[in-house]
């Protein structure tokens, strides 16, 4: 009986342990000031690593990584948490930046330069009022070669005087205006529930056999006393279709590309394109007098010059894949149309991600 109740005490403060263990390192990350830190592997988000919580944002990756687990290449990184600013005003966040990074606070997009950037600085304003907290959601992502990310703001100027104004920098964000997100509320236990039973009727009938389809059955003609076995429909050759395409067209056709998808506003192909690149590459390096012209599509909304600069990129990008492949840039042509030439849909205000594609054209 002793040793029973020793081991139920012992498997008591075990459970106690583990949960206020659990519970203090809940305490410790949201008790913390900064951003919590989701990093990806992939330019989209693709695999999460790991969380963290990052005091500021003040980084440079330059032939390092942002941490275990993830690539000196081809990462990305989404922060979110609240921020509370110290007085009531119209404040300037800017960045600098190598490659992509688009910022919302209050949910509002203050900017965006979500592409190729070789440490480039970008800028927006927004009002906020003191003592008031604003969601923020930063989300940033390296291509390759060096990665970096700095997030600075200017206070509001209004009783400042022209000196302050024309001599003012920004300046990094403290992590003590930094909250993270808090912490989620789990859901109440779901009850679990009797099922109702079935009520069956009885019933002194025996049961209603299914009934069989059956083939109608074709009696046989009778004239004059004799039996004339029913006539077979007769049989029609069927003409053999007249195939004018080559074997080589339809190897063609075979490994063009069909699905090759990007994200809304992005150049990047999504991983999930890739095999289908690769079958495409495979196809060039084995017939070397093949080339290929890649015009590039986007969605009918948003602005017209934007557009077609996406549609450029994309159609660029697949074409630097193929290169990375061993495919002699000489073989390679692109072209981008923007929204000129849709798939789907008239109405400029919805999305119609068939529109957001790539087209081959082989010969």
């Amino acid at each position: 009986m002793f040793f029973v109740f020793c081991g139920s005490m012992i498997h008591f403060m075990k459970l106690n342990f583990f949960a206020v263990f659990h519970l203090l390192s809940v305490i410790s990350t949201f008790g913390q000031s900064g951003l919590k830190g989701e990093y990806f592997r992939g330019r989209n988000f693709e695999r999460l690593v790991f969380t963290r919580i990052d005091p500021q944002i003040n980084f440079n990756w330059d032939k390092n990584t942002p941490g275990f687990g993830i690539p000196f290449e081809n990462y990305s990184v989404r922060w979110s948490g609240r921020i509370q600013v110290p007085e009531t005003g119209e404040y300037v966040f800017s960045a600098l930046v190598d490659d992509g990074i688009r910022l919302w606070v209050g949910g509002v997009k203050v900017f965006e330069a979500w592409g190729p950037h070789d440490l480039e600085n970008v800028s927006g304003k927004v009002k906020m009022k003191e003592g008031q907290l604003y969601e923020v959601k930063l989300e940033y992502f390296n291509g390759i070669l060096e990665g970096q990310v700095n997030l600075f703001w200017e206070l509001p100027d209004e009783d400042k005087s022209i000196i302050d104004r024309v001599f003012r920098k920004p300046q990094s964000i403290d992590s003590k205006y930094f909250s993270p997100p808090p912490a989620p509320i789990p859901d109440p236990a779901l009850e679990a529930k009797p099922i109702a039973a079935i009520q069956v009727e009885k019933s002194d009938s025996p049961p209603t056999p299914l009934l069989q389809k059956m083939e109608p059955k074709t009696e046989p003609k009778v004239e004059n006393e004799r039996i004339v076995p029913p006539s077979e429909p007769t049989k029609k050759p069927v003409a053999k279709p007249t195939n004018t395409r080559t074997k080589m067209q339809d190897t063609i056709d075979k490994y063009t590309p069909k699905n090759v998808l990007f994200a809304p506003g992005e150049p990047f192909v999504l991983d999930e394109s890739h095999p289908e690149l690769d079958r495409l590459a495979k196809l060039l390096n084995r017939f070397q007098n093949l080339a290929v012209q890649i015009d590039g599509h986007t969605d009918i909304t948003g602005d017209p010059a934007i557009n077609l600069q996406l549609s450029k990129d994309r159609a660029n990008e697949v074409a630097f894949y193929l290169k990375e492949k061993g495919i002699n840039e000489k073989r390679i042509k692109t072209q981008g149309y923007g929204a000129t030439r849709p798939l789907f849909g008239k109405d400029s205000t919805r999305l119609y991600p068939q529109n957001r594609r790539v087209e081959f054209r082989i010969n």
